[in-house]
């Protein structure tokens, strides 16, 4: 990667830079993000999928799904959970990804239930305007995750207000991701802080994997809205966690769990009122 690409900073890395990245990491990613994760993100996959609740007929959509490793291990949760029947569709931007996610779709027993397709998560209407790029409904879905997804987007606020306009009522969201170091639970506060600094948002989030830094993906959901005539919705947190993983035996992986749902927001008049 040339220089100014692995120099890039504290800056949000282009959207355009992050695509060659995965065409690059496509063919052995799953092999890599177990290497980077210690094995930790098929736990992390299996954890959002029993977040989001098991259940018959449900469609789910895999935000950033990339070669789909989450959209499996929801199907084999649900399975295992009795359920048969569901849906999930996961949208990426990076067509590498895609392709070699089907490979490994087409070669398990969940083909039938599992489909990805070229988007942009940022912008689910875009199939409007640029031909072969999947355009989602309204409140055509029953449940969204995203594991590892957030860092990969210039601007992830926007992913989290398509999600609230295709997310049926009550719909819930479940997302899993890196978490900086919280200074108040470190045990070894400056091995941990240096560890991040220097190692893991450098070179492992962008060098390798050009990730930008997600922690704050939670408040990004708590301020995102959509409004549809006279209905304006957000997401009520059920749930949220930020905890120490073991990474190859050192506790020195943090992640952030997230869990929400769609709910109706208050008028701005009562809000107003209220404040």
């Amino acid at each position: 990667m040339p220089g100014s690409e692995r120099e890039a900073g504290a800056a949000t890395l282009p959207a355009a830079l992050v695509d060659r990245i995965y065409d690059r990491r496509a063919r052995h990613y799953d092999l890599l993000h177990t290497l980077t994760t210690s094995g930790m993100d098929r736990r992390w996959r299996r954890e959002a999928a029993w977040l989001l609740g098991p259940r018959d007929g449900a469609a789910v959509l895999d935000i950033c799904t990339g070669i789909g490793l989450s959209a499996l291990e929801l199907a084999r949760v649900w399975r295992a959970c009795g359920v048969q029947r569901f849906r999930v569709l996961g949208i990426d931007y990076n067509r590498a990804m895609l392709a070699r996610g089907r490979e490994r779709i087409e070669a398990s027993d969940a083909a039938g239930s599992i489909e990805l397709a070229w988007g942009d998560v940022t912008d689910l209407q875009r199939g409007e305007r640029e031909a072969g790029m999947a355009q989602l409904a309204d409140e055509s879905f029953d449940a969204a995750l995203s594991v590892c997804g957030v860092g990969g987007l210039e601007r992830p606020e926007r992913a989290f207000r398509e999600a609230l306009r295709v997310l049926k009522p009550g719909g819930r969201l479940v997302v899993v991701d890196v978490h900086r170091p919280i200074p108040a639970l470190q045990s070894a506060r400056r091995l941990q802080g240096w560890i991040w600094h220097s190692i893991t948002r450098p070179l492992l989030m962008r060098r390798l994997w050009g990730w930008n830094d997600p922690s704050d993906f939670a408040d990004q959901i708590a301020a995102a809205e959509w409004t549809e005539g006279e209905r304006r919705w957000r997401f009520e947190t059920l749930a949220y966690q930020v905890r120490c993983e073991r990474w190859w035996g050192l506790p020195f992986c943090w992640v952030a769990i997230y869990l929400g749902r769609k709910v109706a927001a208050p008028p701005a008049a009562e809000m107003g009122a209220n404040a």
